[in-house]
């Protein structure tokens, strides 16, 4: 009976921890280009307020990537061939912001990342043609990066005001912080933007990662913040506490 209460005592500490412990973002996957020629292009509008970054280089707003989950359960899932279809528009009447750092804001749209390799199985994992490794919509994004620039990035975080929503045959996903940033590099033309006017248009060579709170696929607890660490050693203080106290009951009771 002793035991069976502490068990008792100790399993509520858990719920409680359990229950108080926020959902917090891992890196779980990310794609690389195959080649060096360009896989993304931002076209200005023709009202040169606007535009629209997408996919290149494999067919209408696609690229040929390679795609890796980056979450223990499925590391083996390396360098996948993958096909990336990605449509982000900002809206006419959206300037760039130019103060020697460009910032494009207002990019939402979608992506996906489709599986192009044969069918077949890795480790415990069946991937089939056309299975999709990750999709997403996205808004409150920006392209940013240095004037005359050859490099800049694509960000959008919910933590900084985006919606971003992810699916995967493979992973599933909880409310929490979510993410995703590529790198844009060998940009041609350079960044720029006249004032009053959207980005010039450009091409790139873009790579990139995704972030958010996993509930499902990523074989990973993660480790525990530093509030639910405190919550832990009180949890566990008290656990303590008891099996002291009912020691000295005991002991008085035997005397």
């Amino acid at each position: 009976m002793r035991l069976s209460k502490l068990a008792a005592l100790a399993v509520g500490v858990a719920a409680v921890v359990g229950a108080a412990a926020p959902a917090y973002a891992v890196t779980f996957a990310d794609f690389s280009a195959t080649d060096s020629f360009n896989n993304i292009q931002w076209d200005q509008s023709a009202a040169m307020t606007g535009g629209t970054l997408h996919a290149v280089g494999a067919g209408v707003n696609t690229a040929n990537v390679k795609f890796s989950f980056l979450t223990p359960s499925l590391i083996a899932l390396s360098n996948l061939p993958a096909t990336l279809t990605y449509v982000g528009t900002v809206a006419d009447g959206t300037p760039a912001l130019n103060f020697g750092y460009l910032v494009q804001n207002g990019l939402g749209g979608n992506f996906n990342f489709t599986y192009s390799g044969p069918s077949t199985t890795i480790g415990a994992v069946t991937l089939n043609t056309g299975a999709n490794l990750l999709s997403g919509t996205f808004g409150g994004g920006n392209i940013a990066g240095p004037v005359n620039s050859s490099a800049g990035t694509v960000n959008d975080a919910t933590t900084s005001g985006g919606v971003i929503s992810f699916a995967s045959d493979f992973l599933t996903f909880q409310a929490g912080d979510q993410s995703y940033s590529f790198s844009l590099t060998s940009i041609v033309d350079p960044l720029n933007a006249s004032t009053g006017q959207s980005l010039d248009s450009f091409g790139a060579v873009a790579t990139g990662s995704f972030e958010a709170a996993l509930s499902g696929g990523g074989g990973q607890g993660g480790v525990p913040e530093p509030a639910t660490w405190a919550m832990l050693i009180v949890g566990f203080a008290g656990v303590g506490f008891a099996v002291r106290r009912k020691a000295r009951q005991d002991a008085l009771v035997l005397g």
